[in-house]
């Protein structure tokens, strides 16, 4: 009523109806104040209400995710303290559109015999409740991110009874009524080992590898094991199979480390009764293979295939890079590369522009890779002719590659955006073909 007032009080010469709509406007915007809630400050709302529910509740720090990188959540000894017969509310909460998914049992620790509990976010929330006993299961809680990154609040809240919905508090996140779960059946029999094993190298001498090794692993009491390999120059797809038992499913894990850094290599946390890993090296490299998953000490089979690095890899940036494009490569089924490098160029972490001097109706292709440092993230671009070829290493290896075409122009623009810590990059740019204007391609 005010802003109405102030407007009729204005002079004469502002009464036309289009500046009275005007000044309207620009009043209520500079009076109104855009209602928005950020994520701390629902973080805050849910700590505020759950308190009048709850003997004790605490918001604890916020977690910082990166994709692919699994993060133990550390919980207050009394969230999962058995003596009590009290309840545990534990809210995650990230943006609306992140995906995540929250587990009870990481690789961490000795695999269960019960298959992993895990919980799916909706609508970028996950909600737990554990009462008595169960509570234990809160002592192993992990998150793994299924977007690149993303912020995570945590609020816990013990008390006689489970804390009220998050849907009363906050209404934006109600997805309405959910289709239940539905099961999927029991595990189908799993072929022997040596069967199994056979199909494997099939599968990778008709794929082009170079050779196939295996070797029999023995995991502990637990199905986890520890294993030092010693891998040739080249990439290689290693496949884990382990015994059957009468204890439940299988469900093995496998992670690569580099022996010297402890940097993750590969990873499979796949919900699969096999295991299967792929990463290349630039150099003969010792690499330590951790599993776990197998129903108790019982045989686990291992399968090695080798498939040589493609021709035409620079050497002179070091075995990371070189591994790192290989990847790049392979991901892209390239095999081969016509000649060497026609340049290559340095980089460190943070996005970077490359303008380079193409040939019109010619064909590129762009291999960026990580030389050193701890990479979280990549994406390579290239600008040319008013088009964009994109690709994202999306967390899994340490290389990208792009290719196109320069039809019309003489030059282009490549651009880099490495994330991480401590990060060096290598751009190299090989002229792989030609292209006649109107043709089809």
């Amino acid at each position: 009523m005010a802003v109405i007032a102030a407007v009729r009080e204005m002079p004469a010469y502002v009464e036309s109806p289009l500046l009275l709509r005007l000044c309207l406007c620009i009043a209520l915007l500079l009076t109104t104040a855009p209602a928005r809630a950020d994520l701390a400050s629902e973080a805050e709302l849910i700590a505020s209400s759950w308190s009048a529910h709850a003997a004790k509740t605490k918001r604890l720090a916020p977690v910082f995710l990166e994709y692919g990188r699994v993060q133990t959540i550390a919980l207050p000894p009394s969230a999962f303290d058995q003596t009590t017969s009290s309840c545990t509310t534990v809210a995650f909460l990230t943006e609306r559109s992140t995906d995540f998914v929250i587990g009870l049992d990481p690789i961490a620790t000795p695999k269960r015999r019960r298959a992993t509990e895990a919980q799916r976010s909706v609508a970028g929330v996950v909600t737990l409740v554990r009462c008595g006993e169960e509570k234990a299961s809160l002592a192993r809680a992990s998150v793994e991110l299924r977007v690149a990154r993303a912020a995570l609040e945590v609020v816990v809240a013990e008390g006689t009874a489970p804390m009220p919905s998050l849907t009363t508090l906050l209404p934006d996140r109600a997805t309405g009524p959910l289709a239940p779960l539905v099961d999927a059946g029991p595990q189908l029999p799993l072929d022997p080992l040596d069967i199994r094993a056979k199909r494997a190298e099939t599968r990778a001498r008709r794929a082009g590898a170079s050779y196939v090794r295996r070797a029999t692993l023995r995991p502990d009491f637990h199905g986890s094991g520890l294993e030092l390999l010693e891998l040739a120059e080249g990439c290689h797809v290693i496949e884990l199979f382990a015994e059957a038992a009468e204890l439940g499913p299988i469900d093995l894990d496998a992670e690569a480390r580099d022996v010297v850094t402890e940097r993750v290599l590969a990873r499979d946390r796949s919900e699969s009764a096999d295991a299967r890993l792929e990463l290349c090296v630039g150099t003969p490299s010792a690499v330590k293979l951790v599993f776990a998953g197998a129903q108790g000490a019982v045989e686990v089979l291992m399968s090695d295939a080798l498939y040589p690095l493609a021709n035409g890899l620079p050497s002179t940036w070091g075995p990371r890079a070189r591994a790192g494009m290989a990847a790049a490569l392979r991901r892209r089924q390239v095999r081969d590369l016509p000649h060497a490098p026609e340049a290559s160029w340095l980089g460190i972490a943070g996005p970077t522009r490359v303008p380079v001097e193409l040939t019109p109706g010619s064909c590129y292709l762009a291999v960026a890779a990580a030389a050193r440092g701890d990479l979280r993230y990549m994406t390579l671009a290239a600008h040319v002719d008013g088009r964009t070829a994109l690709d994202s290493n999306a967390g899994w290896v340490d290389g990208t590659t792009v290719a196109f075409c320069a039809e019309k122009r003489g030059r282009a623009a490549l651009e880099v955006d490495a994330r991480g810590l401590g990060v060096a990059w290598v751009l190299s740019l090989w002229k792989v073909g030609s292209v006649t204007l109107g043709e089809e391609r």
